[in-house]
């Protein structure tokens, strides 16, 4: 965790845990697959749910928009940067997104039709904000194979100060 935060445990189990920011913001953590922290505001409707791998059904219709050309120029670019990225390109024809409450930070959630449970990572990236604060930024599919979300990070829990060209992200091996 960043340096200098308090954290406050709201509740921990062997493979999630709750905690508070500072901002009195709670998030749930947790471990996926070797070595990979999961991260995820609390939300008492569905982060549960989200936090355990169980399926979560697209809750919310009316908050789905098209990508932003920006959101669309990322994703993009990151998919041509992993093997078999190129067929996951064809979803982002008229991809819906819902924005995540993750305190402005930029992470999208993608819809799809039933019940979706997250699968595993796609690609994993990083760049500067313009304070100089990293942004972690994980492309992640769902069970099936299709696009589930974009997960954007700043590690100190702030909220994201400039939108990433792709020519200032790093992709992580």
């Amino acid at each position: 965790m960043a340096a200098g935060f308090v954290w406050r445990a709201q509740w921990c189990s062997p493979s999630v845990c709750a905690l508070r920011a500072p901002n009195k913001t709670t998030y749930l953590l947790w471990w996926q697959q070797p070595r990979t922290l999961i991260r995820r505001p609390f939300s008492a409707r569905i982060g549960r749910l989200r936090a355990e791998g169980d399926a979560v059904s697209d809750h919310n219709q009316s908050n789905l928009r098209p990508l932003r050309p920006e959101e669309d120029s990322l994703v993009r670019a990151l998919l041509r940067h992993v093997t078999g990225g190129e067929q996951l390109l064809d979803q982002l024809e008229c991809a819906q997104v819902r924005d995540m409450d993750d305190g402005a930070m930029g992470s999208l959630e993608f819809a799809g039709g039933g019940h979706r449970s997250l699968g595993s990572c796609i690609v994993e990236a990083e760049y500067l904000d313009r304070d100089g604060v990293t942004v972690s930024i994980a492309l992640n599919s769902d069970t099936n194979g299709l696009l589930y979300e974009l997960d954007m990070w700043k590690v100190d829990f702030a909220p994201l100060l400039e939108y990433p060209d792709f020519e200032r992200v790093t992709i992580k091996t």
